[in-house]
């Protein structure tokens, strides 16, 4: 991977996009100069290689301490992920599960649709 970090930058984004004029050329290439660090690539694939661990420490967790009591919203971009299967997901772990699939949107909200994250997080504060 090292040395190929933007090649496999613009892959990843350009499959996750509602909008790829939502993230600009110069912040692009600040998510390609993060990710071209030493050890940061490694990083970031640990977040998946770690799934099977991550599922044993919340079901511990969940066995010792129950569901998440507070409510919690599952969001997913129109084009990205499954908001349904997310809220079942999610009511296996917490109580009171609100789910959103952001209109316009992929994988990358804050970026694409922030009106709508920032619209969601509040009512979700206000609950």
């Amino acid at each position: 991977m090292a040395g190929r970090e933007r090649l496999y930058l613009q892959q990843f984004f350009a499959d996750r996009y509602g909008d790829p004029s939502a993230v600009s050329a110069a912040e692009f290439d600040a998510y390609v100069a993060a990710y071209s660090a030493p050890g940061a690539m490694r990083a970031a694939f640990e977040t998946y290689r770690t799934f099977d661990q991550d599922a044993a420490d919340n079901r511990a967790e969940l066995e010792q301490h129950g569901k998440l009591s507070m409510p919690v919203l599952f969001l997913g971009g129109e084009l990205s992920f499954s908001v349904p299967l997310g809220v079942k997901m999610m009511n296996e772990v917490a109580e009171d599960v609100a789910g959103l699939q952001v209109p316009g949107a992929g994988h990358w909200i804050p970026e694409e649709q922030p009106e709508a994250l920032t619209t969601a997080i509040l009512e979700l504060a206000a609950r």
